[in-house]
């Protein structure tokens, strides 16, 4: 590795934490979940923001291919350990997310969103059926007559 890729190697490794699941952590900025940083200089033009996951490909493996993604073993966007990068075509990329299962996105209270428990959304349909009003069951559970209207509808 020349000096400047080595340098470029020490600057990404004081932005990381090696955590005890072996994976080295972005600690700057990200984007969707990808950390990233700026490479380059302003004064000649060649500064840009890349992803620090394909700079730590590139830094320890060589030049991507055209087409080719950086994919996570580990299925950390964060991780920039070179062991647990793996080039693949999209496709593949696709692939390695469905064979894991993160094609799944949680539902009901498991969504990060929810506002109401399972449970809460049971009780109000029992209400509902007793003839409480969507506006006063909106206000117990503070939230909105919409999302009430929702949960009773399923």
């Amino acid at each position: 590795m020349n000096y400047e890729l080595t340098k470029l190697n020490e600057r990404l490794m004081r932005n990381v934490s090696i955590h005890p699941d072996g994976c080295w952590e972005w600690r700057g900025n990200t984007r969707n979940g990808y950390g990233r940083t700026t490479v380059g200089s302003r004064t000649d033009g060649t500064r840009k923001t890349v992803s620090v996951h394909r700079l730590s490909y590139e830094l320890h493996y060589g030049e991507i291919p055209n087409g080719m993604e950086v994919c996570h073993k580990c299925d950390n966007r964060r991780c920039i350990r070179p062991s647990h990068l793996f080039l693949g075509t999209r496709q593949d990329n696709i692939d390695d997310r469905e064979q894991k299962g993160r094609n799944n996105p949680p539902k009901g209270e498991k969504h990060a969103k929810a506002k109401l428990t399972e449970a809460d959304v049971l009780t109000i349909r029992a209400k509902r059926l007793q003839g409480e009003s969507f506006g006063k069951l909106a206000e117990e559970y503070g939230v909105c007559k919409r999302t009430i209207q929702d949960a009773v509808s399923g």
